[in-house]
């Protein structure tokens, strides 16, 4: 269908066949895409998140505000400020903003408030029913853990449950200090010392304590433990390599008091990015756990059947892969919340209009493809902002050797190539998709650090501009030729060269899928899905990534949720979470940088951030697609809803918090 693509406006074409093929086939008129609510994570939210890169660390806030320490680090921007602070920075650095990829998203940022219910002058009622829908096309894992989990699915769950972390946030993505817990920091010493303020209980009546915290450091560290979240953030605790290595009993970075409500961390490198969420700091239940061995708990019914946590509701019943029952926590620390009940459920995305317009939920990430159809709603509204997500193509650079606990690179094959992967990288225009899949609610991405990191971010970044021309004279210098006339190219050696693509299932995903597809075929690359078809996120987490079948692809695509620290060593560094399995010196010393002492000097910082974008773009392993829009439809009876998970501070007044959701009226409104 795609083969006859030779020009911008061919393809424009091809694309929008290809959505009413699959229109058809869907037997709907309005299909909708898979949340991603950290995608694919890290992710990719509908995929993995990697601990110290994704897992949104939700934080709460409460108290008075203190002193800051004398050697406190700058406030590196306020995200909600997003668009305003993009412009600035693209002026002051002489960026034409016409034309711009940033421009888009800029313009599009201010177009949606992030709170409901701003217009409705009907007085709140007493408790009620929230019925919230989590559109997917796969079930959820079903691991509610914050330790464990890998799928944005399962968190989009545990978050009305867990508590999070025991830190506020500022609106920069900075520790804060009015969450459970207060906190110092010495860089001489390189340490950090916690001390919990707040009387917090877990859902069963037992009191939360930092040696919950320690358990979960513990966890994460242990040698059976085979999750995402062994990571350099947790790594850079001292001990902590001792105790995964068996050398130790405890982590001896690790210091707690007697009464459990002082904790005291010494790090091997104390850097900027440590305050931007740069460690663990979510607990669970250690009195739950500490009998189940850690390569049982993900399996456990403590993670899959009766989770509990600390935070504004309780989980009452589980319909395995449907939906979650949860009731208001009496007990929660910042108050009891205004509604009785909550019901997460999981829908058929396609379904998301209908339901919204009948009044079957309260609220739902709506699909961006179904927007234009429904930009005057009668009886709900949007909220938007933009998401800390990246979508990236990836290309397989090596393996992870889980022994050494390190990237190891291929030495040899196509991919080794960095012609083939540039020419690959300027095949396709991402501009169509996001403007024809997504009706511009997507935006071309320029770097792996996104837009929520606006201080960080170089916008002067341009990204992998479409020009097919210069990816087959790129091919042609490489010797990628075609030998027997059959319009697809031949390596070096002369042999047929066929690329797997590991591409996920999704509504609107299989239509980009065939037009990365075809867009490579275009320069005479021969692409094919690997398995000969799309693949759920659950079975690409456990089979490819975490499994033995990651050498039999070439390229993916996946979502990552940035998270609050956007130091690259989560995502790029020796972990398993580098998923291009990519390593280079100068990768490596510029991740140094940003965690040396030197970075606590602002401008040495920035200016490592944008060393290290140009030095991602330019060993083009892994190429940033795009940045996102977070969608939501939220019922008119709905009062304070606000986008994210994560309790701000704003002077000494905190703002949102799903305990602060109020509804109107006993059902929702219908059209």
């Amino acid at each position: 269908m795609f083969k006859n693509l030779l020009s911008r406006p061919m393809a424009l074409m091809a694309l929008m066949l290809v959505m009413v093929v699959v229109l058809a086939a869907c037997g709907t008129d309005a299909p909708a895409p898979a949340p991603a609510p950290a995608d694919d994570p890290p992710a990719a939210a509908e995929e993995p998140a990697p601990a110290d890169d994704i897992a949104d660390e939700n934080a709460d806030e409460n108290g008075d505000e203190e002193e800051a320490p004398a050697d406190a680090p700058e406030d590196y921007g306020d995200a909600a400020g997003l668009a305003g602070e993009l412009v600035q920075q693209m002026i002051e650095r002489g960026v034409d903003l016409d034309g711009h990829p940033l421009a888009g998203l800029i313009a599009t940022q201010e177009r949606f408030p992030t709170i409901s219910g701003l217009n409705n002058p009907n007085p709140p009622i007493e408790g009620g029913l929230l019925r919230v829908a989590i559109p997917s096309a796969q079930p959820p894992a079903g691991v509610f853990n914050m330790v464990f989990y890998t799928m944005a699915l399962d968190a989009a769950f545990i978050d009305w449950f867990s508590g999070g972390s025991v830190f506020s946030s500022t609106p920069a993505m900075q520790f804060g200090q009015h969450g459970i817990v207060t906190w110092v920091h010495d860089i001489e010493e390189r340490s950090m010392t916690l001390t919990q303020v707040e009387d917090v209980y877990w859902h069963d009546g037992v009191p939360l304590t930092l040696g919950d915290l320690v358990f979960a450091t513990e966890v994460i560290a242990h040698p059976d433990y085979e999750g995402i979240r062994w990571t350099a953030a947790q790594q850079n605790i001292v001990g902590s390599q001792e105790f995964r290595d068996g050398e130790a009993d405890s982590i001896s970075g690790l210091a707690l008091s007697a009464d459990e409500r002082e904790l005291k961390i010494y790090f091997y490198e104390f850097a900027p990015s440590l305050l931007f969420f740069g460690f663990w700091s979510s607990p669970i239940p250690r009195h739950i756990f500490e009998n189940i061995p850690v390569s049982e708990m993900s399996e456990h019914a403590a993670t899959r059947v009766n989770p509990i946590g600390f935070g504004p509701f309780i989980v009452q019943n589980i319909v395995p892969g449907e939906s979650m029952h949860l009731v208001a926590n009496d007990n929660f620390w910042l108050g009891r919340p205004y509604i009785d009940e909550v019901i997460l459920q999981i829908v058929d995305p396609t379904l998301v209009p209908t339901h919204m317009l009948e009044g079957n939920f309260d609220v739902a990430e709506f699909p961006l493809e179904d927007f234009p159809d429904h930009m005057d709603p009668p009886n709900f509204q949007y909220l938007g902002d933009v998401m800390n997500v990246f979508t990236i193509l990836s290309f397989n650079m090596g393996d992870y050797d889980w022994d050494l606990g390190e990237v190891v690179m291929h030495e040899d094959g196509p991919l080794t190539d960095i012609r083939l992967r540039r020419a690959l990288a300027h095949a396709f225009d991402e501009g169509i998709v996001t403007e024809n899949l997504w009706h511009g609610l997507r935006f071309p991405a320029t770097s792996v650090i996104p837009p929520g990191h606006s201080t960080f971010l170089d916008p002067s970044l341009r990204g992998f501009v479409y020009n097919p021309d210069l990816s087959r004279q790129l091919l042609d210098e490489a010797g990628f030729i075609d030998i027997d006339g059959d319009g697809f190219r031949e390596d070096p050696n002369g042999e047929q060269l066929t690329l797997t693509f590991l591409a996920r299932i999704g509504q609107q995903w299989d239509i980009r899928a065939q037009f990365l597809i075809q867009s490579w075929a275009e320069i005479g690359i021969r692409v094919e899905l690997y398995q000969g078809r799309l693949h759920d996120m659950v079975a690409i987490s456990e089979n490819v990534w975490s499994g033995d079948n990651w050498p039999e692809v070439d390229i993916f695509e996946a979502a990552w949720q940035a998270g609050f620290d956007p130091n690259p060593r989560g995502l790029w560094g020796h972990t398993i979470n580098n998923r291009p399995r990519y390593m280079s010196d100068e990768w490596m010393r510029i991740m140094d940088d940003i965690s040396s002492p030197q970075a606590w000097d602002t401008d040495f910082l920035i200016n490592a951030y944008h060393e290290w974008q140009r030095a991602h773009y330019e060993a083009a392993v892994s190429i940033p697609t795009d940045w996102r829009l977070n969608l939501v439809a939220v019922n008119n009876r709905v009062l304070d809803y606000e986008l994210g998970t994560v309790l701000h501070e704003d002077g000494n007044r905190t703002r949102g918090g799903v305990h602060r959701i109020r509804l109107t009226s006993d059902d929702p409104y219908r059209q």
